[in-house]
């Protein structure tokens, strides 16, 4: 990613209004593309062309990246004079822009790759220990949260609500370790319920264009592979949080990571909140296969309840 200096340009081509929510956006678009833009050869009736790349342009939204959007699909062209009939045009005020090179292609071994997860991708492919620390900052503000209950400072919530932990897919990976650690004993009678969830992060397949590509997927397991193996020696930082005498409510992180590793220590915690945890997985899911869960919450030798 970069800054570069862009100067004013306009685009033609065809347009679909369309929006985030429930998923939408990706059908839309990607229907959009293929059995309009491609199949009618919308690029070929594009008169006056300055190359043949291709644009997509997100504009017009109504509110954050939620809310409903427009997407062009076009090509660049010299000027506005000639718009052929059912086409858009729209014209682009130049100014600094952040540049973002394409993540790559099958051929190098990409897949999965999608406009809906190329930046949570890029990032973690980068730093895969930002699950971590993104992690640790909801952690954080979940405790927050009920900490300020309890304290009575949420007028609209009684401070002695009770408190029950609901996961899906990477929430329950993070309502374990909230369990576990319970701080302060602020779940000690708190119910968790794992919804396409409850298995440690390695037996869990991520790669999906809906979540991140095969690329940060296979980082993000190889990262935290070579910390587990060497007890975090390359990231003091993390290596400090991961250690019991230092954090010893955070340090449960490491032990939803690989299976095989601190197995004794989990099965052993598991063990005790055997009756606060329920999990559904669906039979046929490939992100968080049931047997996994199984093995995560039944234990390696099913002696967990």
């Amino acid at each position: 990613m970069k800054k570069v200096q862009a100067e004013p340009f306009h685009v033609i081509g065809i347009s679909v209004r369309t929006t985030n929510e429930h998923q939408q956006g990706v059908k839309d678009i990607g229907e959009f593309v293929e059995l309009v833009f491609f199949s009618e050869n919308v690029a070929g009736n594009i008169p006056n062309k300055t190359n043949a790349d291709i644009y997509a342009i997100y504009t017009d939204y109504e509110g954050d990246f939620t809310k409903p959007y427009t997407t062009i699909i076009g090509c660049r062209v010299q000027h506005l004079d000639d718009i052929p009939e059912g086409m858009t045009a729209r014209s682009f005020e130049g100014g600094n822009y952040l540049h973002l090179t394409a993540r790559g292609n099958l051929h190098n071994g990409l897949v999965e790759c999608s406009y809906v997860n190329a930046a949570i991708s890029s990032r973690l492919e980068t730093n895969p220990q930002r699950i971590f620390w993104s992690g640790l900052q909801t952690y954080s503000d979940v405790i927050r949260l009920v900490y300020a209950i309890r304290k009575g400072q949420i007028s609209s919530i009684s401070s002695r609500a009770t408190f029950d932990l609901f996961g899906y897919s990477i929430g329950s990976f993070l309502s374990m370790i909230l369990l576990m650690a319970n701080p302060k004993g602020i779940f000690t009678h708190s119910k968790l319920f794992c919804f396409c969830g409850g298995m440690t992060i390695d037996r869990m397949y991520p790669i999906s264009r809906y979540i991140m590509d095969s690329r940060a997927a296979i980082a993000m397991q190889k990262s935290f592979t070579e910390l587990l193996s060497t007890d975090f020696a390359n990231d003091p930082r993390l290596a400090h949080y991961q250690n019991s005498d230092n954090h010893k409510n955070e340090s449960w992180f490491k032990t939803m990571l690989r299976y095989n590793f601190y197995q004794e220590d989990r099965e052993k915690r598991i063990r005790e909140l055997q009756h606060q945890i329920k999990s559904l997985v669906l039979k046929q899911d490939r992100v968080t296969p049931p047997i996994e869960a199984l093995n995560t919450l039944k234990g390696g030798y099913r002696d967990i309840q």
